[in-house]
């Protein structure tokens, strides 16, 4: 029998707006700083199909609440 993967939650002032392919309403955020350990470390994680990643990035600058797969496994929620 196959096993489950592995469900992770990751929350954190996660840099979204840096990502490629956002969903249209998320596009306009404002640039902050990349974070960029944190964009490789989720790079390396999308690449185990033993995972599957929830990235909940806290943010107050975003009127509602948005959730999007980006990748395979991988579901980020503002």
């Amino acid at each position: 029998m196959a096993k489950q993967p592995l469900t992770v939650v990751w929350i954190s002032d996660f840099p979204i707006e840096w990502l490629p392919d956002l969903p249209p309403p998320l596009r306009a955020l404002p640039r902050r700083h990349p974070a960029t350990w944190e964009m490789v470390l989720l790079s390396e994680f999308e690449k185990n199909p033993g995972l599957r990643m929830h990235v909940v990035a806290l943010r107050h600058r975003i009127d509602r609440d948005f959730s999007f797969e980006r990748k395979r496994g991988c579901v980020s929620h503002t």
